[in-house]
């Protein structure tokens, strides 16, 4: 964490003028992956906007996915609803319109798009660890199908470990269409 900072600095004190683009800072922020998220969200909904409502669901406390998201919520004013077993600190929610911060799963309906985010075990204390292990959540073409909007796209950083049980990506899902978005949002960051 930090890791972009510090580089800007060197480049500074070195008397150059360089960029620095941040791929990824430990929990707190993965510009690239954000802006490649908004790409993929303009591409499929045509824009963003107050009309648009994501759904973070899983280790949000350590995702620098979510913190992103965060961030471009406060500048495009779309809504997000929070699904989480671990609480999130609220002044990580300033300006952001939330749709729900809750375990229920009510609001799920109104979310276009489901945002899986990974267990950063690496991140976690021993305490969070054991409640994402507890939760009896599955990921599965059937929970979507109970719980979320029958037009949601599944949005995913990836990588995904479909060998490890508590990602929550089981089989099914491959085949699925409404995860079919992450090829995109991967092939979109190629260029």
């Amino acid at each position: 964490e930090g890791g972009p900072k510090y580089a800007i600095e060197v480049v500074k004190r070195s008397g150059y003028n360089a960029p620095i683009i941040n791929a990824g800072d430990g929990r707190n922020h993965h510009p690239s992956q954000t802006l490649l998220d908004l790409f993929t969200i303009k591409r499929k909904f045509g824009g963003l906007g107050k009309n648009l409502a994501i759904a973070l669901y899983g280790d949000i406390v350590n995702s620098r996915v979510a913190h992103g998201l965060f961030q471009a919520a406060r500048m495009f004013d779309f809504r997000i609803g929070l699904f989480s077993d671990i609480s999130i600190p609220s002044y990580w929610l300033k300006d952001v319109r939330i749709l729900e911060i809750t375990d229920s799963l009510k609001e799920l309906r109104h979310c276009q798009i489901f945002y899986a985010l990974r267990p950063q075990f690496e991140r976690m204390n021993p305490t969070e660890i054991q409640i994402w292990l507890n939760s009896n959540r599955r990921l599965t073409p059937a929970f979507l199908d109970t719980h979320c909007h029958k037009k949601v796209v599944i949005f995913h950083a990836q990588p995904i470990d479909k060998a490890h049980d508590s990602i929550k990506l089981y089989p099914g899902l491959d085949d699925d269409p409404r995860f079919r978005v992450i090829d995109e949002q991967a092939s979109s960051g190629m260029p």
